[in-house]
């Protein structure tokens, strides 16, 4: 349905009057239209998503910038997901605020996701470059960096970002939290786990451990 936005050449002013005009032709107040959409009455959802679409496009596409791709996936996740529960709708709020509301969620979500992904990677080049600046010239030393990098591979993400935020960065548990977005319990658990599955493998090069 929101594709018709992209391919039709209409810019968004005039979608947005254009749903505006359609949205005063249609007498059915919102409540009616959710026992609708609720009784699963043919057309209901559509008619949802043509009074609606406008302002949601409009509210993501301002929050991850118009050029970005993900905006028509948040736009589809978004009424997605309020269609295929419809009950969870209590009316306390208008049906637009319920729907701004869960555009909101998936945004940040995704804006969450976006930044642990370009943390990791910092961090990653971080303890790379720093592998090669601390490792003096010799075969030894190489291999032992590539023993850390394997031992490091085989963390899942979580044990791994907190593992680097915490004993590479020096971030505090509550700092390491908000990058991962975990409370700081779990993450102090974590970390611990990081460590004990870690231990193992570099044992032998104990002495060291501080070229993390």
């Amino acid at each position: 349905m929101w594709e018709a936005l992209h391919h039709s050449g209409t810019t968004m002013n005039q979608f947005c009057a254009q749903s505006r005009v359609d949205e005063l032709v249609s007498s059915e107040p919102e409540r009616v239209l959710w026992e609708r959409v609720v009784a699963g009455r043919v057309g209901a959802d559509a008619e949802v998503v043509r009074r609606h679409q406008a302002c949601v496009v409009r509210f993501v596409a301002r929050m991850l910038g118009a050029s970005d791709p993900a905006v028509d996936d948040i736009v589809q996740q978004t009424f997605i997901t309020a269609l295929a529960d419809p009950e969870r709708y209590g009316g306390r709020a208008s049906l637009r605020s319920w729907l701004l509301g869960i555009a909101h969620n998936k945004t940040r979500m995704l804006l969450r996701s976006r930044a642990r992904r370009r943390r990791m990677a910092e961090l990653w080049g971080r303890v790379q470059a720093l592998y090669s600046r601390a490792a003096p010239p010799c075969a030894e030393a190489r291999q032992a960096g590539v023993r850390i990098q394997q031992a490091l591979a085989t963390l899942d993400a979580n044990h791994r970002a907190v593992f680097l935020l915490t004993e590479v960065e020096g971030f505090t548990a509550a700092e390491a939290a908000a990058v991962v977005g975990a409370p700081p319990g779990t993450v102090r658990r974590w970390r611990v786990e990081a460590k004990q599955r870690l231990q193992p493998l570099l044992a032998d090069l104990r002495p060291n451990r501080e070229a993390l």
